[in-house]
Order: C-alpha cells, then structure tokens, then sequence
C-alpha cells in the first residue's frame, strides 16, 4: 500500500480490521510537514543563471525567502519559491495572485538594480495540505518519534498488506528515492 502518509493520519481510509497496535503507533508519532511552491516563469531571466539557489531575509509575515533557479534544468526562465512550516499554513488564508505578487515583492527587493522588474507571465501555487488524497508534503520524525517508526511502518501486516512510501525509508524519508521500497 502506498497510501500518503498525510491521508492515512487523516483517517481518511477505515482499516478493517482496524491496524495493529504497533502500525497505528508509528503512524501517530509520525508527522506530516508542508512544503509549498510558488512556481514563477518570468518573460526573461534578470538572475544569474549559475546560481541554483537564493534568497533574503525579509519581512516575518513574507513566506518567500528561498528561490530555485529552475533556468538550468528547464532552460527556460523559472523560479521556485519554497514555503515551508508555518508560512505554508497561512496560504491558505491567501489567493495565489497574492502569494505570487509576495513572491515578486522579495525578488524587486533582492535584485533592486532590474527596472523595469518584469512579472510573471505564468505562475503555479501548490497546496499540498489541501488535497484530498495527498494531504502534506513529507513525513517527519515527530516529538515522540524515532527512525524505527519508519522501519515500522515499512513492516507487512495481516501477512498480505506491503507498505511502501517516503515515510516507510528511514535512510532516505521526505524524498522521491525514499518512495522505492
């Protein structure tokens, strides 16, 4: 079963019988943390394209700080702005052309020397604690967690149901090679 970690803490999903004791434990210490892009295409790059990553230290109630050069895979001119913890909670509380025009507002504020700033001329907001089947972005060692929650939750149960998932790896949990069992 490769069921996100986010859906199944949910209890989204009835297990009949209902999970071994030992299974439900590992998946409530558990958690399930966000992290969101603000995915920019701009009509020109103005950033160095050797740079993979920047950012700034801004305003606290700006959730962009951190942006991916995506120019070098892509070849095209994209930024990726991340948004994590508490800041990707608050999303919900914006529409993406503010979170967007957030966005913009850091990158006029760290390359304050590009006049006229250009906009994007296509954007993508992802909000991966509101989909229904998804329900965060990874999975993490809770307060009351260890690594051997992973090895848990990896285990078979009821000698037929095989777990796989990022939050059954504990070498390589939150990534997509941590998917592969």
């Amino acid at each position: 079963m490769a069921l996100p970690l986010g859906v199944i803490k949910a209890n989204t999903i009835q297990f009949e019988p209902p999970l071994p004791t030992w299974k439900q434990e590992s998946i409530d210490a558990l958690g399930m943390g966000i992290l969101n892009k603000i995915i920019l295409v701009f009509p020109n790059r103005f950033w160095d394209e050797h740079m993979d990553l920047f950012g700034a230290l801004v305003d606290p109630s700006s959730p962009c700080f951190m942006f991916w050069n995506l120019y070098q895979t892509t070849k095209l001119p994209v930024l990726s702005a991340f948004v994590s913890g508490q800041a990707a909670l608050d999303m919900a509380m914006h529409t993406d052309e503010e979170l967007v025009n957030g966005a913009v507002k850091v990158l006029m504020r760290i390359f304050a020397n590009v006049s006229p700033f250009p906009q994007p001329i296509e954007y993508f907001v992802t909000r991966w604690e509101d989909q229904p089947n998804i329900k965060g972005s990874y999975s993490f060692i809770g307060k009351n967690a260890t690594n051997m929650d992973y090895d848990r939750l990896a285990e078979t149960c009821f000698e037929r149901m095989f777990w796989a998932g990022e939050a059954t790896c504990k070498d390589y949990p939150a990534t997509v090679p941590g998917t592969v069992p």
